[in-house]
């Protein structure tokens, strides 16, 4: 359960604090030294691979006795040829031991209490692990983070100051090391670090810090008691924990929970078989002080406790809820960001968290709000080794990252993320991979800010920022159907089905809230049609041609409400298929089922409309049409009408390739082009292929938009946004 909310504080101090115990919960860390009995082949990180680090940019200076973040700083780098923040600590070759000067350096004053820092391996020579400490103590019986031979492997650490400011990294092998400074606690600040405690061990003779929890042999299920031992105290609602799994028989995940409730849709590691797998986790307890581990097969279990979350902190734990996981056919808590497709190389995904989970939407007025979030982050089935980094949404890819993998593993990461614009967060990899994100905790902070203004239409939301209407798709991987389905397509080019001509277009009208209703009668799919009455008036413009579709926008509720050849009568309307859309839920019709729109969709959302692209930019993916479909559709659509199995089933999102030359464009037909190579378009309906739908507008500029009818259908490719579905 979330502890109680403390008083709100900047997102500065709420942040910093959260990360405070974070990284405390590392210290002299990550489970067992045992090598693991079996190795995945050593992978050479890629040469322009960024190592990991903690991306925690905040410059500005704490309160007294809280954490001081820094932008990040590479103090020391064994790797021939790289540099650091002030070219102390480079080269020097592979080592099993060094020492890294911190205090007086990249903003750290002459005396700490402790430091905050990234510890990467790199190219070692054989499996092994590290272990951080005070230089001039000796090398406690922990490590920091585990390794196979040539892995790039990265962990948050905790580290006193030995008296001469220098921290001490020892290996067990020869290995490169990298070292990256993401902050300090002011000397005389309680650090909030425990000294590490052994709970439980599941092997034989493993020892506990209270001969509890020792032994027991593999299991699935664990109760561990936290609280009155290691120096946690009774009544903590939140530990801070690293836990390992050692010798599992199989591949498999662990999930810790608060006992007592049901096994959460979560992740909080993941492992091969007989290997070992250390992670972070921040967990919440029970009233007894307890947590719960549940693994999917068979493992030895190793719990540490290296903090607690104090009374007064901006924490507030949730259950674990998964928020997106890009494979096909994979839930989420809720349905969203669920199926959406692999990244490609370099893309990203759009992650919403408010409202979602636990975490306050923007705006509550009973909770929050929620400036940054823990999350638990997992890459699978890479296809190539790489990186992945998570960062708010609208502020750009840093230059960093918060995980590396190689192909074929599946790595998670605890990460602390600030929330971007919409209550989003995004998360890129380096190359092809399939990404989960589990919510599990969020902090009091400054609101993000809200998403971007240029989606609405008369005071109403074009859907959520996170809809797939609105989500940017340069990242998506190219579906293995492409090919096939521009094909199907045709040869010709683009073709705007829209310009000045009144007649040339889909019109919409917007109508105040107190429009009257009218009665709406549907003669062609009543039983996959949104009931009436219907607030548009009999005068409403309608599409010229045999499709006849009229659109209207109702001011205040924002409800969409559209007809499929639909003919005004003396007190009402007659079509043949309607539906309503809340334009601020992204709620899908059911299965199977249509709109006024072939493939289920809404109409108005994806039309190109004047005023958005004199504005410079449209943010949201376009409707098109193709000539012939298949027996299937991918949402958002909800609806087939075809059945040729080569061709793209409804709601296939077509993109402009990135290689596509657009500097001969101006005017309009750039602008559209832009939207189609950022956001792409739509399958919507069976028609002339290559035809993109428009507002109905007599200021179009005919010469301008016939511009695009240069652009060859072969300039497009398809992306993947999730599983064909057929009801």
């Amino acid at each position: 359960m979330p502890s109680p909310r403390p008083c709100r504080r900047t997102i500065r101090a709420a942040l910093l604090t959260l990360v405070a115990f974070a990284l405390a919960s590392t210290i002299a860390a990550a489970g067992p030294n045992a090598t693991p009995a079996t190795a995945t082949p050593a992978t050479a990180p890629p040469a322009t691979a960024t190592l990991a680090t903690t991306a925690l940019a905040t410059a500005a200076a704490a309160d007294p006795g809280h954490f001081v973040a820094l932008v990040p700083a590479r103090l020391r780098d064994t790797r021939p040829g790289y540099d650091t923040v002030d070219g102390a600590g480079r080269g020097g070759g592979p080592t099993t031991e060094t020492s890294v000067a911190v205090t007086g350096r990249a903003g750290v004053p002459a005396t700490v209490a402790a430091v905050a820092l990234n510890v990467t391996v790199t190219e070692p020579s054989a499996a092994g692990h590290v272990t951080v400490y005070p230089c001039g103590e000796p090398a406690p019986v922990a490590s920091n983070l585990n390794f196979l031979a040539g892995q790039t492997v990265a962990n948050a650490a905790l580290a006193r100051v030995g008296p001469d400011g220098s921290v001490c990294l020892a290996a067990n092998v020869a290995t490169h090391l990298v070292v990256d400074l993401d902050g300090y606690w002011p000397a005389g600040a309680a650090v909030g670090a425990l000294v590490p405690a052994r709970l439980t061990d599941t092997r034989a003779g493993g020892p506990t810090v209270d001969g509890a929890g020792s032994g027991g042999g593999v299991a699935r299920s664990f109760v561990v008691q936290v609280a009155a031992r290691g120096g946690v105290p009774n009544g903590t609602p939140t530990a801070m924990l690293n836990v390992t799994a050692t010798e599992p028989i199989g591949p498999g995940y662990v999930t810790v929970h608060p006992c007592g409730g049901p096994v959460p849709l979560a992740s909080n590691l993941n492992f091969e078989r007989y290997g070992t797998v250390p992670n972070l986790v921040v967990a919440p307890l029970d009233a007894a002080g307890r947590a719960c581990v549940h693994s999917s097969v068979d493992t030895h279990l190793v719990v540490d406790a290296f903090g607690h979350a104090p009374a007064g902190a901006p924490l507030h734990t949730l259950t674990p809820f998964r928020l997106a996981d890009t494979r096909p056919g994979q839930p989420t808590g809720d349905g969203f960001g669920a199926g959406t497709g692999r990244l490609g190389v370099g893309g990203f995904v759009e992650v919403g968290v408010g409202g979602r989970g636990g975490v306050p939407a923007l705006g509550s007025p009973s909770a929050g709000p929620a400036g940054a979030v823990v999350l638990n982050v997992t890459v699978t089935e890479p296809a190539a080794p790489g990186y992945a980094t998570v960062y708010p949404c609208g502020s750009g890819v840093p230059l960093a990252s918060n995980l590396n993998y190689v192909t074929g593993q599946t790595v998670a990461n605890l990460v602390v993320a600030k929330l971007g614009a919409g209550s989003t967060v995004c998360v890129s990899s380096s190359n092809p991979a399939h990404v989960v994100v589990d919510v599990l905790a969020w902090l009091d902070g400054e609101a993000p800010p809200p998403a971007p203004a240029s989606t609405t239409l008369a005071g109403c939301p074009i859907f959520p920022a996170d809809n797939p209407w609105n989500q940017v798709v340069t990242g998506r991987a190219v579906r293995p159907e492409s090919a096939g389905w521009v094909t199907s397509v045709g040869s010709r080019n683009l073709h705007p089905d829209f310009g000045s001509n009144p007649d040339y277009g889909i019109p919409f009208v917007v109508v105040g809230a107190d429009q009257p209703m009218v009665p709406v009668t549907f003669d062609g799919y009543p039983d996959e049609s949104d009931p009436g009455p219907y607030p548009i008036p009999l005068d409403a413009p309608i599409e010229g041609g045999g499709d006849r579709h009229v659109l209207a926008l109702q001011q205040g509720t924002c409800k969409l409400y559209e007809l499929f050849y639909a003919r005004p009568g003396a007190t009402g309307w007659t079509a043949s298929n309607g539906a309503t859309f809340d334009l601020r839920s992204n709620a899908l019709r059911p299965d199977t089922w249509t709109s006024a729109d072939a493939a289920g969709l809404a109409i108005l959302p994806g039309l190109v409309r004047f005023d958005e692209v004199r504005s410079g930019r449209i943010t949201h993916a376009l409707r098109f049409t193709v000539p012939r479909t298949q027996r299937g559709f991918i949402h958002p659509a909800t609806h087939f009408a075809g059945n040729t199995a080569t061709a793209p089933p409804m709601g296939a999102r077509f993109r402009l390739k990135a290689d596509f030359d657009i500097s001969g464009f101006d005017g309009d037909s750039r602008v559209i082009l832009e939207a189609l190579r950022t956001y792409g378009m739509i399958v919507a309906d069976n028609g002339s292929g290559w035809y993109i739908s428009g507002a109905t507008d007599p200021r179009w500029n005919d010469e301008d938009l016939n511009q695009l009818k240069t652009v060859p259908g072969s300039a497009f490719e398809v992306v993947d946004t999730g599983p064909i579905r057929s009801g």
